[in-house]
């Protein structure tokens, strides 16, 4: 059960840090809504930003939905989760990590808002963070990389001929993967793609039941 007092110290809190944020660089309520309106890009006007929302974001009475938030970050130049009150410093250092594995900063801190925003809204409800859970049993499971592995194969075979298969398949063997058979097309990747799916839902099922009895 969601403890309403936490909850709401955690509204003013991150209103505290939008509305600091705000004025460290030097705008108004209304300067920001106009910026947040054009990052955001939305075509309904009914759904434009005004300075009352802003007002309300930074009152503590509302939270600003997602799509806000990323651009809040965007325009102060800072993480999500820094805005959160996750974390006390402006930017997590994830430059590094891009370069190790080839993700782009962009993922790698949608990753980490994940991970914030849905833990906090467990640890409220008093339950361990469900995306953190998911996430280590899924990068821990071979059925999971198996369908990245073919969603590479099928992603870069751009028609369904056997030769670029081929030419898929000789790279990921290369690798000793051997995912994809040389005769494979984007289709029978596909029909493979739908059996490793089943696969890896059966696996998450006997490791949650084990955590379960366990």
């Amino acid at each position: 059960m969601v403890d309403i007092t936490v909850y709401k110290q955690r509204c003013e809190n991150i209103g505290s840090r939008i509305r600091d944020m705000r004025k460290k660089h030097n705008l108004t309520q209304t300067r920001l809504a106009e910026e947040i309106d054009r990052l955001c890009n939305d075509d309904d006007k009914e759904s434009f930003m005004s300075q009352s929302t802003v007002s309300g974001w930074e009152n503590g009475t509302t939270l600003p939905p997602l799509s806000k938030l990323l651009a809040l970050a965007s325009i102060f130049d800072c993480d999500v989760s820094y805005l959160l009150c996750d974390y006390d410093e402006e930017k997590k250092e994830v430059s590094d990590v891009s370069k190790l594995t080839g993700l782009s900063e962009a993922s790698l801190r949608r990753i980490i808002f994940e991970i914030f925003m849905v833990g906090e809204l467990d640890k409220l409800a008093g339950r361990e963070n469900g995306i953190a859970k998911t996430l280590n049993n899924l990068f821990t499971s071979s059925s999971f990389w198996e369908i990245i592995r073919l969603l590479d194969g099928y992603v870069r075979c751009t028609d369904t001929s056997t030769s670029r298969a081929a030419s898929i398949s000789h790279e990921l063997n290369l690798l000793n993967h051997g995912t994809v058979a040389p005769e494979m097309s984007k289709d029978v990747i596909g029909f493979r793609l739908q059996r490793e799916f089943t696969d890896l839902l059966s696996e998450l099922d006997r490791i949650n039941e084990v955590s379960e009895n366990g």
